[in-house]
């Protein structure tokens, strides 16, 4: 994969990947960063310094795919990242050095990637229904997919007391190096389904969903 990659999804959706090779000092002064970023204090390892840049450099990269103008990048009262005063939806995850982005204009998004590794198999009671762990076992590729996934979905509905086992569900899907995942998320007071486009490559588990507001 290039350092840097952006693809588009669809005529309103954009998504990049970047590997980091930069360092936070770097990346501060780095010429596609349209204002100076101060760091947020609780950040203080140099790798998480460089994705939050990184994240937030590739958030605005992609946003000039749909506007010149300047909006300003802050998180919610659940700890979402939005673009203050825009109608262009963003999601942001980070892995080990590599950043992912995802931004609409009409869609609701959630991404997320991940690093295919053996941990995964010490919190799967966590996340997955009991269905589910029967379905997947202890393949850590299929875990970390549902585990992705599951981030995916979290983030696309965007509130919190949310519990993956019971309140996201996955419905069985075929293991490939892409593919979909259908799924719903339901609570007391909600119920809707999605589908989660997932992609494999080298080590690493991307997951995406977009999701037109009714």
């Amino acid at each position: 994969m290039p350092v840097k990659q952006i693809k588009q999804i669809n005529d309103n959706t954009y998504l990049g990947r970047w590997a980091l090779t930069e360092t936070s000092l770097e990346l501060q002064v780095h010429p596609q960063l349209p204002v100076p970023l101060v760091l947020p204090e609780i950040i203080t390892h140099e790798k998480r310094k460089a994705e939050w840049l990184a994240s937030r450099i590739l958030a605005y990269q992609l946003l000039q795919k749909f506007t010149s103008d300047f909006y300003l990048l802050v998180n919610n009262e659940n700890g979402q990242p939005f673009f203050k005063n825009c109608a262009c939806q963003l999601s942001i995850s980070h892995t080990q050095n590599e950043v992912a982005v995802l931004v609409s204009q009409g869609y609701s998004v959630g991404i997320d990637i991940e690093r295919i590794q053996p941990k995964v198999l010490r919190v799967k009671d966590k996340f997955l229904s009991l269905t589910e762990r029967q379905t997947l076992n202890d393949d850590i590729v299929n875990l970390t997919i549902a585990w992705s996934a599951k981030e995916t979905l979290y983030k696309l509905y965007g509130k919190k007391n949310i519990t993956f086992s019971e309140n996201l569900r996955l419905f069985p899907y075929y293991l490939a190096d892409s593919g979909t995942i259908e799924a719903f998320i339901q609570t007391s007071a909600f119920h809707e389904k999605y589908t989660v486009l997932f992609k494999l490559e080298n080590d690493t588990v991307l997951t995406y969903c977009l999701h037109k507001p009714a």
